[in-house]
C-alpha cells in the first residue's frame, strides 16, 4: 500500500515539474513574439491598428500601421537601417516601399514597410511574415 502511494506522489511531482516547464516555455515564447512585433514600431510613434494572422503548418503575419510626425526622410533611414532592407523597392506617389527576404536556417523573413507623406503626418505600413521553409 505504501508503495502505490510513493508512486503517485513521485507521478504528481512529475507532472507538476512537467506543467511548470511548459508553462515557462510558452511564457518565453510569448515574450518573445511580443519583443518581435514591438521591434518593427518606430519610436514615439502612435499606432493605428494591428492585425496578426497564424496559419498551420507554421506562417505567422503581422501588419500594423503607424503615424508619426518625424520626417518622412528619418523614418525611411530607420527602418531601412533597423531591419537591413537597403534603398526603396518602388515609390507611387508620396509612399515609398522598401522590403526584403531573408532566410536562416527552416526560416523565412519578409518584411515590407510603406512610408506615406500625407503633408500631415507620415503614415507607416508594416507587414512582416515569418514561414517556415
Amino acid at each position: 500500500m505504501e508503495d502505490s502511494s510513493v508512486w503517485v506522489k513521485r507521478t504528481g511531482l512529475f507532472l507538476l515539474g512537467l506543467g511548470g516547464l511548459l508553462g515557462l516555455c510558452v511564457g518565453l515564447l510569448a515574450v518573445s513574439f511580443t519583443l518581435d512585433r514591438q521591434a518593427a514600431r518606430y519610436p514615439e510613434a502612435r499606432q493605428i491598428s494591428s492585425h496578426s494572422n497564424f496559419q498551420p503548418p507554421f506562417r505567422l503575419r503581422w501588419d500594423d500601421t503607424y503615424a508619426t510626425d518625424d520626417p518622412i526622410n528619418l523614418v525611411y533611414r530607420w527602418y531601412s537601417v533597423k531591419f537591413d532592407l537597403g534603398a526603396e523597392s518602388h515609390a507611387n506617389g508620396n509612399c515609398s516601399l522598401i522590403e526584403d527576404v531573408k532566410i536562416r536556417y527552416a526560416f523565412t523573413r519578409t518584411i515590407h514597410v510603406v512610408v506615406c507623406e500625407t503633408g500631415i503626418e507620415r503614415l507607416i505600413f508594416v507587414n512582416r511574415e515569418t514561414s517556415w521553409r
